[in-house]
């Protein structure tokens, strides 16, 4: 099963008015695999092991660079020396759009895409690496270290430069000659195969995307792809259509002028008003309140804000188990961004608004799981789900087991230091 919850996406912990943001990253284990609604270059500073990258398995060693595209799935199956690497998060929609426009002017055609999903890891040569390194250090300069909230004053033309240095570093990896040949990797086929479908489904979110055109399109039955989506990647069809329409809303709301009708056409809504049904059943607020705190220049947020950092704290303490919280209904309660919202919260607890809003609710049904005999899918309605999957899902993506093995195994110690 796939941990995946693209609606995350809002909720990145960096502003969401920038381009980008770098961090500093480390890995001591092997991971779940991963779905992106994110584009990342990650450049490998120490470390050995194997990553699968949409079902192929490669050996990472230094000085190894990978870019990931949206919707790519992600694994690190073997750790044999502990992985330090830097990582950019960008919008991938306005590098590529750049990206294209000077190949515009030369009159090149080059598809980007299909080359970084055939290639999308190089070792490189330690000359290479030492350029690569200088250009990932001038987007943290820009834009600070994300891993330990650095702020950084505004610089003149920083969109301009952060664009240029991106494109840089986009063109550095495309233009180095060295891959992997076959003999150095492993094709794992669940994961190529799920990407190729998550690919496709992004690619035609405009048109009347169904179940069974797209079982046509892959050649098999409803019934096995319905269930292969969903033992794949964690959602149901309909669940993933959505979330991928809603995830691209955003990157459109944030980075064009497109109407809101232009919008909901664009990804596969009625109308305009079907779409703002939709965003504001989601977030609490309409897409154009959500656009005008990205229309204006948002005052940073200081670590000694305390105060500010124990209401909001305590009011999503407070409310956790509504069904209807969402980052932006707890935005509008204190006057403030989506993105200051989570700035507060990963301040504290290193974790965005709905990690640390799922550790809250599962916390809660450890309790009721141990201290009454409440069905589980009671449960989960308690506590704040609005599913049982949805419960079920995120019980056993931060406790490792699901709620009846839980109840049934495992001990479960109280504030009092009770074991029960």
């Amino acid at each position: 099963m796939l941990s995946s919850n693209i609606q995350k996406k809002i909720s990145m912990t960096s502003d969401l008015s920038k381009l980008c943001y770098f961090e500093v990253e480390f890995q001591d284990k092997p991971t779940t695999a991963l779905i992106h609604s994110t584009a990342r270059f990650l450049l490998i500073k120490k470390g050995c092991g194997k990553f699968l990258i949409n079902g192929v398995e490669y050996p990472v060693k230094p000085n190894t660079m990978i870019v990931i595209l949206p919707w790519d799935i992600t694994t690190i199956t073997q750790v044999d020396e502990d992985f330090e690497f830097y990582k950019i998060v960008y919008n991938f929609s306005i590098i590529n759009d750049s990206f294209r426009n000077i190949c515009n002017i030369s009159h090149k055609q080059i598809n980007s895409i299909d080359n970084l999903y055939k290639h999308p890891i190089k070792l490189l040569d330690e000359k290479t690496y030492l350029n690569m390194e200088k250009s990932f250090i001038e987007i943290k300069d820009e834009v600070g270290n994300h891993s330990y909230q650095e702020e950084i004053a505004p610089k003149e033309f920083s969109d301009v430069f952060i664009i240029s240095q991106l494109l840089i570093i986009l063109i550095k990896f495309l233009r180095y000659e060295y891959i992997y040949s076959k003999e150095e990797h492993n094709l794992v086929n669940g994961q190529n195969d799920a990407n190729q479908i998550l690919k496709y489904m992004y690619s035609h979110l405009a048109e009347k995307l169904t179940l069974e055109k797209l079982a046509t399109t892959f050649f098999t039955s409803k019934s096995s792809l319905s269930k292969y989506i969903e033992e794949n990647v964690g959602f149901t069809f309909s669940e993933l259509l959505s979330e991928m329409r809603f995830s691209k809303a955003i990157d459109l709301l944030m980075y064009s002028e497109l109407s809101y009708n232009e919008i909901a056409k664009s990804v596969g809504y009625t109308d305009s008003s079907h779409f703002t049904k939709v965003f504001q059943a989601s977030e609490g607020m309409t897409p154009g309140e959500f656009r005008s705190f990205y229309d204006v220049k948002k005052s940073d947020l200081k670590s000694s804000n305390i105060d500010l950092l124990d209401k909001v704290i305590k009011y999503q303490r407070d409310h956790f188990q509504d069904e209807d919280l969402t980052v932006g209904k707890i935005a509008k309660e204190f006057g403030l961004s989506t993105s200051d919202v989570n700035k507060l919260i990963y301040f504290q607890f290193e974790k965005s608004f709905y990690e640390y809003l799922d550790v809250l609710r599962v916390s809660k049904a450890c309790e009721l799981l141990k201290k009454t005999d409440l069905k589980i899918i009671d449960i989960g309605l308690k506590v704040g789900y609005n599913s049982t999957r949805t419960f079920q899902r995120a019980f056993n993506r931060i406790t490792g087991v699901s709620p009846s093995k839980f109840r049934s195994t495992i001990k479960y110690q109280d504030s009092d230091g009770n074991l029960i």
